[in-house]
Protein backbone atom coordinates (compact mmCIF):
# COMPACT_ATOMS: atom_id res chain seq x y z
CA UNK A 1 0.00 0.00 0.00
CA UNK A 2 2.95 2.77 1.02
CA UNK A 3 4.20 2.94 -2.88
CA UNK A 4 1.31 3.48 -3.88
CA UNK A 5 0.41 6.32 -1.60
CA UNK A 6 3.57 7.65 -1.45
CA UNK A 7 3.09 7.54 -5.56
CA UNK A 8 -0.15 9.66 -4.95
CA UNK A 9 1.65 11.96 -2.92
CA UNK A 10 4.39 12.59 -5.74
CA UNK A 11 1.18 13.46 -8.46
CA UNK A 12 -0.16 15.66 -5.62
CA UNK A 13 3.13 17.40 -5.76
CA UNK A 14 3.78 17.34 -9.66
CA UNK A 15 0.22 19.01 -9.57
CA UNK A 16 1.17 22.00 -7.78
CA UNK A 17 4.45 22.59 -9.57
CA UNK A 18 4.25 21.72 -13.01
CA UNK A 19 2.50 24.57 -14.17
CA UNK A 20 5.56 27.09 -13.02
CA UNK A 21 7.49 26.57 -16.55
CA UNK A 22 3.69 27.13 -18.00
CA UNK A 23 3.26 30.47 -16.57
CA UNK A 24 4.60 32.78 -19.28
CA UNK A 25 3.04 31.09 -22.53
CA UNK A 26 -0.30 31.60 -20.18
CA UNK A 27 0.40 35.21 -19.32
CA UNK A 28 0.90 35.41 -23.43
CA UNK A 29 -2.05 33.49 -24.17
CA UNK A 30 -4.75 35.30 -22.07
CA UNK A 31 -2.68 38.76 -21.71
CA UNK A 32 -2.13 38.67 -18.25
CA UNK A 33 0.48 39.84 -15.79
CA UNK A 34 2.94 37.81 -13.31
CA UNK A 35 0.41 38.85 -10.62
CA UNK A 36 -2.85 37.51 -11.94
CA UNK A 37 -0.95 34.55 -13.59
CA UNK A 38 0.69 33.61 -9.78
CA UNK A 39 -3.01 32.43 -8.86
CA UNK A 40 -2.43 29.34 -10.58
CA UNK A 41 -0.43 28.54 -8.24
CA UNK A 42 -1.47 30.53 -5.01
CA UNK A 43 -5.31 30.01 -5.89
CA UNK A 44 -4.37 26.26 -5.90
CA UNK A 45 -2.63 26.99 -2.53
CA UNK A 46 -5.52 28.28 -0.99
CA UNK A 47 -7.62 25.16 -2.01
CA UNK A 48 -5.30 22.80 -0.95
CA UNK A 49 -5.29 24.26 2.48
CA UNK A 50 -9.06 24.19 2.98
CA UNK A 51 -8.95 20.63 1.71
CA UNK A 52 -6.51 19.67 4.06
CA UNK A 53 -8.48 21.34 7.29
CA UNK A 54 -10.83 17.84 6.41
CA UNK A 55 -8.30 15.67 5.85
CA UNK A 56 -8.57 14.05 9.03
CA UNK A 57 -11.88 14.44 9.82
CA UNK A 58 -12.32 12.49 6.47
CA UNK A 59 -10.23 9.75 7.05
CA UNK A 60 -11.97 9.14 10.45
CA UNK A 61 -15.14 9.43 9.12
CA UNK A 62 -15.33 7.37 5.61
CA UNK A 63 -13.47 4.40 4.05
CA UNK A 64 -9.98 5.25 2.98
CA UNK A 65 -9.66 3.37 -0.06
CA UNK A 66 -12.72 5.02 -1.30
CA UNK A 67 -11.54 8.72 -0.68
CA UNK A 68 -8.30 7.64 -1.85
CA UNK A 69 -10.48 6.85 -5.75
CA UNK A 70 -13.00 9.84 -5.72
CA UNK A 71 -9.72 12.39 -5.01
CA UNK A 72 -8.02 10.05 -7.85
CA UNK A 73 -10.86 10.83 -9.94
CA UNK A 74 -11.33 14.27 -9.36
CA UNK A 75 -7.90 15.13 -9.82
CA UNK A 76 -8.14 13.54 -13.59
CA UNK A 77 -11.51 15.91 -14.36
CA UNK A 78 -10.15 18.91 -13.39
CA UNK A 79 -6.69 18.23 -15.23
CA UNK A 80 -8.84 17.55 -18.38
CA UNK A 81 -10.91 20.55 -18.32
CA UNK A 82 -7.46 23.05 -17.78
CA UNK A 83 -6.86 21.27 -21.13
CA UNK A 84 -9.77 22.65 -23.40
CA UNK A 85 -10.59 25.95 -20.92
CA UNK A 86 -10.80 28.70 -23.25
CA UNK A 87 -9.89 31.92 -20.64
CA UNK A 88 -8.10 32.40 -18.19
CA UNK A 89 -11.26 32.51 -15.68
CA UNK A 90 -12.58 29.25 -16.72
CA UNK A 91 -8.73 27.68 -16.49
CA UNK A 92 -8.08 28.85 -12.79
CA UNK A 93 -11.88 27.51 -11.99
CA UNK A 94 -10.90 23.69 -13.40
CA UNK A 95 -7.15 24.21 -11.75
CA UNK A 96 -9.06 24.38 -8.28
CA UNK A 97 -11.00 21.41 -9.03
CA UNK A 98 -8.35 19.63 -9.82
CA UNK A 99 -6.59 20.25 -6.51
CA UNK A 100 -9.63 19.46 -4.60
CA UNK A 101 -8.85 16.03 -5.46
CA UNK A 102 -4.69 16.30 -5.37
CA UNK A 103 -4.96 18.31 -1.86
CA UNK A 104 -5.96 14.92 -0.13
CA UNK A 105 -2.88 13.13 -1.00
CA UNK A 106 0.06 14.35 0.40
CA UNK A 107 -1.68 14.98 4.34
CA UNK A 108 -3.16 11.31 3.55
CA UNK A 109 0.07 9.83 2.67
CA UNK A 110 1.74 11.51 5.75
CA UNK A 111 -1.21 10.48 8.05
CA UNK A 112 -0.88 6.66 6.97
CA UNK A 113 2.93 6.83 7.23
CA UNK A 114 2.44 7.84 11.02
CA UNK A 115 -0.10 4.94 11.61
CA UNK A 116 2.19 2.07 9.56
CA UNK A 117 6.04 3.52 10.81
CA UNK A 118 7.44 1.11 12.58
CA UNK A 119 8.29 2.46 16.45
CA UNK A 120 11.52 4.26 16.37
CA UNK A 121 11.79 4.57 12.43
CA UNK A 122 9.38 7.78 11.88
CA UNK A 123 12.03 10.18 10.55
CA UNK A 124 12.86 7.48 8.00
CA UNK A 125 9.93 6.88 7.06
CA UNK A 126 8.06 10.44 6.51
CA UNK A 127 11.76 11.19 4.55
CA UNK A 128 10.74 8.67 2.01
CA UNK A 129 7.62 9.56 1.48
CA UNK A 130 9.10 13.08 1.48
CA UNK A 131 11.41 12.29 -0.83
CA UNK A 132 8.89 10.77 -3.40
CA UNK A 133 6.86 13.63 -3.17
CA UNK A 134 9.75 16.10 -3.87
CA UNK A 135 9.73 14.56 -6.81
CA UNK A 136 7.24 15.87 -7.55
CA UNK A 137 8.66 19.33 -7.84
CA UNK A 138 11.25 17.96 -9.96
CA UNK A 139 9.70 16.27 -12.84
CA UNK A 140 6.92 18.71 -12.84
CA UNK A 141 8.60 21.89 -14.19
CA UNK A 142 11.08 19.79 -16.30
CA UNK A 143 8.39 17.72 -18.36
CA UNK A 144 5.81 19.97 -18.55
CA UNK A 145 8.60 22.49 -19.84
CA UNK A 146 9.68 20.10 -22.72
CA UNK A 147 5.69 19.43 -23.19
CA UNK A 148 5.09 23.78 -23.55
CA UNK A 149 7.82 24.16 -25.31
CA UNK A 150 7.16 21.50 -28.06
CA UNK A 151 3.38 21.57 -28.24
CA UNK A 152 2.11 24.45 -26.24
CA UNK A 153 0.64 24.76 -22.42
CA UNK A 154 -2.35 23.59 -23.30
CA UNK A 155 -0.96 19.65 -24.09
CA UNK A 156 0.98 19.97 -20.15
CA UNK A 157 -2.25 18.77 -18.67
CA UNK A 158 -1.86 15.52 -20.55
CA UNK A 159 1.04 14.73 -17.79
CA UNK A 160 -1.02 14.87 -14.47
CA UNK A 161 -3.78 13.08 -16.42
CA UNK A 162 -2.26 10.32 -17.28
CA UNK A 163 -0.53 10.02 -13.74
CA UNK A 164 -3.71 10.15 -11.66
CA UNK A 165 -5.28 7.29 -13.65
CA UNK A 166 -2.63 5.37 -13.15
CA UNK A 167 -2.69 6.03 -9.58
CA UNK A 168 -5.86 5.31 -9.82
CA UNK A 169 -5.81 1.73 -11.38
CA UNK A 170 -3.00 1.01 -9.08
CA UNK A 171 -5.25 1.99 -5.82
CA UNK A 172 -8.07 -0.10 -6.78
CA UNK A 173 -5.95 -3.18 -6.60
CA UNK A 174 -3.76 -1.92 -3.51
CA UNK A 175 -5.51 0.39 -1.07
CA UNK A 176 -7.52 -0.86 1.61
CA UNK A 177 -8.48 0.30 5.01
CA UNK A 178 -6.08 2.02 7.74
CA UNK A 179 -7.96 2.26 10.96
CA UNK A 180 -11.45 1.82 12.46
CA UNK A 181 -14.00 4.58 11.74
CA UNK A 182 -16.15 7.03 13.82
CA UNK A 183 -19.01 8.12 13.36
CA UNK A 184 -18.69 11.69 13.25
CA UNK A 185 -20.22 15.26 12.04
CA UNK A 186 -18.94 17.74 10.36
CA UNK A 187 -19.12 21.17 11.63
CA UNK A 188 -20.41 23.25 9.22
CA UNK A 189 -19.23 26.87 11.15
CA UNK A 190 -15.70 25.26 11.21
CA UNK A 191 -15.18 24.51 8.17
CA UNK A 192 -16.75 27.92 6.69
CA UNK A 193 -14.55 29.88 9.30
CA UNK A 194 -11.44 27.94 7.58
CA UNK A 195 -12.51 28.81 4.37
CA UNK A 196 -13.14 32.10 4.05
CA UNK A 197 -10.40 32.76 6.84
CA UNK A 198 -7.27 31.26 4.76
CA UNK A 199 -9.11 32.73 1.57
CA UNK A 200 -9.04 36.36 3.04
CA UNK A 201 -5.84 35.93 4.55
CA UNK A 202 -4.10 34.33 1.31
CA UNK A 203 -5.34 37.61 -0.89
CA UNK A 204 -4.76 39.79 1.56
CA UNK A 205 -1.13 39.06 1.04
CA UNK A 206 -0.98 38.67 -2.43
CA UNK A 207 -2.67 42.45 -2.66
CA UNK A 208 -0.27 43.64 -0.27
CA UNK A 209 2.52 44.94 -2.51
CA UNK A 210 -0.41 46.75 -5.11
CA UNK A 211 -2.70 47.94 -2.44
CA UNK A 212 -1.12 47.95 1.06
CA UNK A 213 -4.19 48.90 2.94
CA UNK A 214 -6.59 46.79 1.22
CA UNK A 215 -4.61 43.75 1.39
CA UNK A 216 -3.52 44.24 5.11
CA UNK A 217 -7.34 45.01 6.28
CA UNK A 218 -8.37 41.78 4.26
CA UNK A 219 -5.28 39.57 5.77
CA UNK A 220 -6.17 40.85 9.17
CA UNK A 221 -9.69 39.95 8.86
CA UNK A 222 -8.01 36.16 7.86
CA UNK A 223 -6.14 35.95 10.88
CA UNK A 224 -9.41 37.05 13.17
CA UNK A 225 -11.33 34.64 11.29
CA UNK A 226 -8.73 32.09 11.86
CA UNK A 227 -8.36 32.85 15.31
CA UNK A 228 -12.41 32.33 15.69
CA UNK A 229 -12.11 28.59 14.14
CA UNK A 230 -9.08 27.48 16.43
CA UNK A 231 -11.31 28.90 19.41
CA UNK A 232 -14.46 26.94 18.44
CA UNK A 233 -12.43 23.94 17.97
CA UNK A 234 -11.28 24.17 21.83
CA UNK A 235 -15.10 24.29 22.88
CA UNK A 236 -17.16 22.23 20.64
CA UNK A 237 -17.32 18.42 21.16
CA UNK A 238 -17.23 17.53 17.44
CA UNK A 239 -14.11 19.77 16.05
CA UNK A 240 -13.53 20.24 12.71
CA UNK A 241 -9.87 19.90 12.91
CA UNK A 242 -8.77 18.51 17.11
CA UNK A 243 -6.62 21.20 18.67
CA UNK A 244 -5.12 18.33 21.25
CA UNK A 245 -1.77 18.58 19.94
CA UNK A 246 -1.06 21.97 20.23
CA UNK A 247 -0.76 21.72 23.89
CA UNK A 248 1.76 18.92 23.85
CA UNK A 249 4.80 20.50 24.61
CA UNK A 250 7.37 21.35 21.64
CA UNK A 251 5.18 20.27 19.00
CA UNK A 252 3.73 23.88 17.81
CA UNK A 253 7.59 24.97 18.01
CA UNK A 254 8.50 22.34 15.29
CA UNK A 255 5.30 23.18 13.28
CA UNK A 256 6.86 26.73 13.07
CA UNK A 257 9.76 25.16 11.54
CA UNK A 258 7.90 23.19 9.27
CA UNK A 259 6.18 26.30 8.05
CA UNK A 260 9.55 27.97 7.69
CA UNK A 261 10.76 24.82 5.41
CA UNK A 262 8.14 24.48 3.34
CA UNK A 263 7.95 28.77 2.53
CA UNK A 264 11.24 28.31 1.35
CA UNK A 265 10.52 25.07 -0.53
CA UNK A 266 7.53 26.29 -2.64
CA UNK A 267 8.48 29.97 -3.03
CA UNK A 268 11.85 29.15 -4.84
CA UNK A 269 10.12 26.41 -7.47
CA UNK A 270 8.05 29.56 -8.23
CA UNK A 271 10.37 32.65 -8.81
CA UNK A 272 13.47 30.73 -10.45
CA UNK A 273 11.44 29.91 -13.94
CA UNK A 274 10.47 33.66 -13.77
CA UNK A 275 13.53 34.52 -13.74
CA UNK A 276 15.18 31.95 -15.98
CA UNK A 277 13.05 33.12 -18.38
CA UNK A 278 11.50 37.10 -18.22
CA UNK A 279 15.51 37.85 -17.68
CA UNK A 280 18.27 35.21 -18.75
CA UNK A 281 16.42 34.76 -21.18
CA UNK A 282 15.81 30.90 -21.35
CA UNK A 283 13.24 28.61 -22.78
CA UNK A 284 10.28 27.29 -20.56
CA UNK A 285 12.09 23.46 -21.43
CA UNK A 286 15.45 24.91 -20.05
CA UNK A 287 14.16 26.90 -16.93
CA UNK A 288 12.21 23.06 -16.17
CA UNK A 289 15.63 21.78 -16.62
CA UNK A 290 17.47 24.16 -14.13
CA UNK A 291 14.92 23.37 -11.55
CA UNK A 292 15.95 19.66 -11.33
CA UNK A 293 18.85 20.47 -10.15
CA UNK A 294 17.70 21.88 -6.70
CA UNK A 295 14.96 19.28 -6.23
CA UNK A 296 18.01 16.41 -6.78
CA UNK A 297 19.73 18.15 -3.82
CA UNK A 298 16.31 17.84 -2.07
CA UNK A 299 16.09 14.22 -2.51
CA UNK A 300 19.16 13.49 -1.67
CA UNK A 301 19.58 14.53 1.58
CA UNK A 302 16.01 13.58 3.00
CA UNK A 303 16.70 9.93 3.01
CA UNK A 304 20.12 10.90 5.32
CA UNK A 305 18.39 13.37 7.39
CA UNK A 306 15.63 11.05 8.04
CA UNK A 307 17.81 8.44 9.52
CA UNK A 308 20.39 10.98 11.31
CA UNK A 309 17.35 11.98 13.22
CA UNK A 310 16.10 8.34 14.52
CA UNK A 311 19.58 7.73 15.53
CA UNK A 312 20.67 10.87 16.89
CA UNK A 313 17.94 13.73 17.19
CA UNK A 314 17.66 17.36 16.48
CA UNK A 315 21.11 18.31 17.19
CA UNK A 316 22.90 19.32 14.75
CA UNK A 317 20.91 18.12 11.91
CA UNK A 318 18.27 20.95 12.07
CA UNK A 319 20.62 23.67 12.59
CA UNK A 320 22.90 22.45 9.99
CA UNK A 321 20.22 22.47 7.67
CA UNK A 322 18.86 25.89 7.99
CA UNK A 323 21.93 27.11 7.94
CA UNK A 324 22.52 25.97 4.32
CA UNK A 325 18.91 26.89 3.66
CA UNK A 326 19.83 30.58 4.79
CA UNK A 327 23.51 30.28 2.53
CA UNK A 328 21.90 28.93 -0.40
CA UNK A 329 19.10 32.16 -0.13
CA UNK A 330 21.42 34.85 0.30
CA UNK A 331 23.47 33.50 -2.68
CA UNK A 332 20.71 33.18 -5.00
CA UNK A 333 19.48 36.89 -4.04
CA UNK A 334 23.10 38.30 -4.13
CA UNK A 335 23.89 36.56 -7.84
CA UNK A 336 20.24 37.29 -8.79
CA UNK A 337 21.16 41.07 -8.29
CA UNK A 338 24.39 40.97 -10.39
CA UNK A 339 22.85 38.75 -12.83
CA UNK A 340 25.07 36.15 -12.42
CA UNK A 341 23.06 32.76 -13.66
CA UNK A 342 25.55 29.88 -12.52
CA UNK A 343 25.83 30.95 -8.72
CA UNK A 344 21.73 31.59 -8.98
CA UNK A 345 21.53 28.18 -9.73
CA UNK A 346 24.47 27.02 -7.31
CA UNK A 347 22.71 29.04 -4.57
CA UNK A 348 19.34 27.15 -5.22
CA UNK A 349 20.76 23.39 -4.94
CA UNK A 350 22.21 24.93 -1.55
CA UNK A 351 18.93 26.03 -0.45
CA UNK A 352 16.80 22.92 -0.87
CA UNK A 353 19.20 20.26 -0.34
CA UNK A 354 19.33 22.37 3.30
CA UNK A 355 15.17 21.95 3.24
CA UNK A 356 15.65 18.21 2.24
CA UNK A 357 17.66 17.87 5.79
CA UNK A 358 14.60 20.21 7.72
CA UNK A 359 11.11 19.29 6.41
CA UNK A 360 11.06 15.54 7.44
CA UNK A 361 12.90 16.32 10.68
CA UNK A 362 11.14 19.13 11.94
CA UNK A 363 7.57 17.15 11.28
CA UNK A 364 9.17 13.87 13.23
CA UNK A 365 9.91 15.38 16.16
CA UNK A 366 6.64 17.48 16.45
CA UNK A 367 5.19 14.21 15.80
CA UNK A 368 6.89 11.96 17.42
CA UNK A 369 5.90 13.62 20.82
CA UNK A 370 2.15 12.94 20.32
CA UNK A 371 0.17 9.33 21.27
CA UNK A 372 -0.74 7.80 17.83
CA UNK A 373 -4.43 8.09 19.00
CA UNK A 374 -4.19 11.94 18.03
CA UNK A 375 -1.18 11.65 15.06
CA UNK A 376 -4.03 12.59 12.22
CA UNK A 377 -4.96 15.76 13.97
CA UNK A 378 -1.39 16.84 14.39
CA UNK A 379 0.03 15.88 10.13
CA UNK A 380 -3.65 18.00 9.55
CA UNK A 381 -2.36 20.88 12.55
CA UNK A 382 1.23 20.75 10.83
CA UNK A 383 -0.26 20.19 7.00
CA UNK A 384 -2.65 23.20 7.59
CA UNK A 385 0.51 25.60 8.52
CA UNK A 386 2.95 24.34 5.41
CA UNK A 387 0.00 24.88 3.10
CA UNK A 388 -0.44 28.45 4.51
CA UNK A 389 3.34 28.55 3.84
CA UNK A 390 2.81 27.58 0.36
CA UNK A 391 0.12 30.22 -0.13
CA UNK A 392 2.02 33.28 1.80
CA UNK A 393 5.50 32.49 -0.50
CA UNK A 394 4.34 32.80 -3.56
CA UNK A 395 1.74 35.44 -3.65
CA UNK A 396 4.04 37.58 -1.24
CA UNK A 397 7.66 36.99 -2.91
CA UNK A 398 6.10 37.20 -6.72
CA UNK A 399 4.06 40.06 -5.53
CA UNK A 400 7.06 41.59 -4.68
CA UNK A 401 9.16 40.62 -7.68
CA UNK A 402 6.03 42.06 -10.00
CA UNK A 403 5.90 45.30 -7.76
CA UNK A 404 9.64 45.99 -8.37
CA UNK A 405 9.89 45.27 -11.73
CA UNK A 406 7.01 47.39 -12.71
CA UNK A 407 9.10 50.23 -10.77
CA UNK A 408 12.06 50.07 -12.71
CA UNK A 409 9.99 49.49 -16.04
CA UNK A 410 8.46 52.85 -15.24
CA UNK A 411 12.14 54.56 -14.21
CA UNK A 412 13.42 53.11 -18.01
CA UNK A 413 14.84 50.24 -17.32
CA UNK A 414 15.18 47.05 -20.27
CA UNK A 415 12.76 44.27 -19.32
CA UNK A 416 15.22 41.66 -18.34
CA UNK A 417 16.76 44.21 -16.36
CA UNK A 418 13.71 45.06 -14.54
CA UNK A 419 12.64 41.94 -13.67
CA UNK A 420 16.20 41.08 -12.56
CA UNK A 421 16.27 43.46 -9.87
CA UNK A 422 12.51 42.19 -9.22
CA UNK A 423 13.80 38.83 -8.92
CA UNK A 424 16.78 40.40 -6.53
CA UNK A 425 14.23 42.24 -3.94
CA UNK A 426 11.79 39.18 -3.72
CA UNK A 427 15.35 36.86 -2.90
CA UNK A 428 16.36 39.00 -0.42
CA UNK A 429 13.29 39.29 1.48
CA UNK A 430 13.43 35.23 1.66
CA UNK A 431 16.85 35.23 2.59
CA UNK A 432 16.49 37.33 5.89
CA UNK A 433 13.48 34.93 6.72
CA UNK A 434 15.98 32.09 6.65
CA UNK A 435 18.25 33.79 8.82
CA UNK A 436 15.35 34.25 11.23
CA UNK A 437 14.67 30.44 10.72
CA UNK A 438 18.31 29.50 11.57
CA UNK A 439 18.39 31.32 14.34
CA UNK A 440 14.77 29.70 15.66
CA UNK A 441 16.01 26.03 14.81
CA UNK A 442 19.47 26.80 16.93
CA UNK A 443 17.22 27.70 20.34
CA UNK A 444 14.78 24.45 19.31
CA UNK A 445 17.76 22.10 18.68
CA UNK A 446 19.28 23.04 21.83
CA UNK A 447 16.24 22.85 23.79
CA UNK A 448 15.38 19.20 22.13
CA UNK A 449 18.95 18.15 23.04
CA UNK A 450 18.67 18.80 26.36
Amino acid sequence: MLPVVFAAAFIGAFNESFINTALVDIMAEFSIDAGTAQWLVSGYMVVTAIVVTVVAFLIKRFPFRRLFLVSAAVMALGSALCMVAPNFPTLLAARLASCIGAGFFVPAMMSVTTLLAPEGKMASYLAIGNATATVGPAVGPFVAGAIVTAFGWRFSFIAPLAFVAAVFVAGLFCVHEVGPLEDLKLDGPSFALAAVGLTLFVLGIGQMTTMFVVGSLSAVAGVALMAVFVMRQERISNPLLDMAPVHVRGFMPATALVFCTMMVAFSMPVLLPLYYELSAGLSAFMAGALLVLPVIANIATAPVAGRIMDRHGEWPLLPGGFLAIALGATVVAACGALDALPGVVAGSVVALGGVGLTFATCMASGLRRLDRSINAYGVGIMQVLTQAATCIGPSLLVGIMSAVAAQRQLAGAADPVAQAAGFAAAAFVLAAFSCAAFVGSVLYARHARG
